[in-house]
């Protein structure tokens, strides 16, 4: 079933990131019950044991990169931002590292405590990082597809991958029965949930646990860079502008879904709406950060406002603090805020306006 499961979401989306991670997911965990038949063959019957000799190295290697994948995933999905930070990447690198270091000494120094304890360490980091990417930004989604997506992520990875990762590499020892009873209750789970994911998707035209974007309408010009547009018929979606553009509700450093939706006196599951679908913004902080970036360049290009220390800027445009400030400026201007004021001192450039 991992199998099907695995190939099903490959062959139908051959060149999507998230499907390839889904099939390399599900090869792992192939992976992990191949090897396990040959682990813990002291405890099953002789006819259920598998060697597979030197691609034991591989294999190992496969299975514990599970939780740093389902990581990737997690942010694929839940993160519209474009690139895994490097330390992330540098991190992963060092776990598959020990991982190989553990398989081809088994009985030197590679053995001790502490590094065996510290791979397993980074996994359940991994699992958590995956968690609080899925949690935090579960109220700002716009997308009705994948927040509907984060309840069956949730499970799986909550239930399924940090129990198996906190039982059988950190509390049970190896040399323990207890780790055969574990492999089987984790291998029977894993059943029902490839069982479930693969019937709830099988008949989809498109697969939502591959692209919880394929059904949504091609977004139109965000306002926060449009220069002018006309006034929208839907007096909902004015009243949503009007609240942006006049009454710059943006500037309110706790402003939220549900704080915007009892202001304007809208259903939050319709504002929500307006926004995904005819404002084309996946994420209720990035329509916040366009606003607040665009105010922030017209104060920042303006000569007469020099004086003004860019914190003062940051904190009257909505933000907390300096650094998601200077964070998001980079990430929507390419440069840091001092360098776009120092650039447009000598520039006539306009800014657009709302």
């Amino acid at each position: 079933m991992l199998l099907l499961f695995g190939f099903g979401a490959l062959l139908g989306n051959p060149r999507h990131l998230n499907a390839r991670l889904i099939a390399l997911i599900a090869f792992n965990s192939v992976c992990a019950v191949v090897l396990a038949r040959q682990e813990m063959g002291p405890w099953i019957p002789e006819a259920l044991r598998i060697d597979i000799g030197a691609w034991r190295v591989p294999f190992h290697i496969a299975r514990n990169l599970t939780p740093g994948i389902l990581m990737i995933l997690s942010y694929s999905l839940f993160q519209d931002r474009k690139t895994l930070p490097r330390w992330l990447v540098a991190t992963l690198i060092m776990q598959v590292a020990l991982e190989l270091w553990a398989a081809l000494d088994p009985n030197g120094l590679s053995q001790h405590a502490l590094l065996r304890t510290i791979p397993a360490l980074l996994q359940l980091a991994f699992i958590v990082l995956a968690l609080y990417w899925l949690v935090t930004t579960w109220r700002a989604d716009l997308v009705e597809a994948r927040r509907r997506l984060r309840i069956g992520f949730l499970v799986i990875v909550s239930v399924f991958t940090f129990v198996v990762v906190l039982l059988e590499r950190v509390i049970i020892p190896w040399d323990s029965i207890a780790i055969l009873y574990s492999h089987v209750a984790s291998s029977a789970l894993n059943i029902f949930v490839v069982a479930a994911a693969y019937l709830t998707t099988a008949r989809l035209r498109e697969a939502i646990y591959v692209d919880p974007f394929a059904e949504e309408r091609k977004p139109v010009s965000h306002p926060a860079t449009s220069s002018s547009q006309p006034e929208p018929r839907d007096p909902d979606l004015a009243t949503v502008l009007r609240a942006f553009r006049e009454q710059h509700v943006y500037r309110d450093n706790e402003l939220t879904m549900a704080s915007l939706a009892d202001k304007l006196s809208l259903p939050e599951y319709r504002l929500r709406k307006l926004i995904h679908e005819q404002l084309g913004y996946r994420n209720f902080n990035a329509l916040l950060h366009d606003y607040r970036i665009a105010e922030a360049c017209r104060e920042l290009h303006d000569p007469g406002k020099n004086h003004l220390p860019i914190l003062t800027i940051a904190l009257t445009v909505g933000y907390n603090s300096i650094n998601p400030f200077n964070r998001a400026f980079r990430e929507a201007r390419g440069m840091t805020p001092s360098a776009f004021r120092a650039q447009n001192t000598q520039e006539t450039a306009p800014i657009l306006e709302k």
